[in-house]
């Protein structure tokens, strides 16, 4: 009963793509495209997102996928995750289980919640690495720690088992 439990909550959450976030910060998006287009890191995750999101432009993942990786190379732990979500879902980019837990590596290793939650998912599932209960409580338990309410859910879950 508790594996088919997270199995559901898994399916039911996947894996956590989106870090809330959109060009307004008191920037039109022209201001955004311009301020990526000159390479802040901040604002290439921001451009990102509205691209994925359709939020203040047209939905394109390929571009959403194009800004993510520039900020991403730069460190940006959203932009990692994000952009390891597009991977691991196949939207913009080829399907690639192991780069996005490269890129959710990345950024759980830099203390982001949902890239923590994300890894750990990945662990439990087995996509993109071998399949490990202990690394996935060990990255639930860190999501966890930080506030994740659906990586507290699944540790409990997982520890309960």
């Amino acid at each position: 009963m508790m594996k088919q439990l997270l199995t559901f909550l898994i399916l039911f959450f996947g894996t956590v793509s989106l870090s809330f976030a959109d060009c307004y910060d008191g920037n039109d998006i022209n201001d955004c495209i311009q301020k990526a287009e000159q390479g802040q890191p901040y604002y290439q995750y921001l451009l990102g997102f509205s691209y994925e999101t359709g939020r203040d432009i047209r939905k394109d993942y390929k571009k959403a996928a194009y800004w993510y990786e520039k900020s991403a190379n730069a460190g940006n732990p959203n932009a990692q995750n994000n952009l390891g979500s597009l991977y691991e879902n196949g939207q913009g980019v080829s399907k690639n289980y192991k780069k996005a837990v490269k890129l959710y590596r990345l950024s759980a290793e830099q203390g982001f919640d949902r890239a923590q939650f994300n890894l750990g998912v990945s662990y439990y599932t087995g996509n993109g690495v071998k399949k490990n209960k202990k690394e996935a409580i060990k990255w639930f338990r860190r999501a966890a720690e930080l506030g994740n309410k659906d990586a507290a859910t699944n540790l409990r879950i997982l520890l309960n088992k």
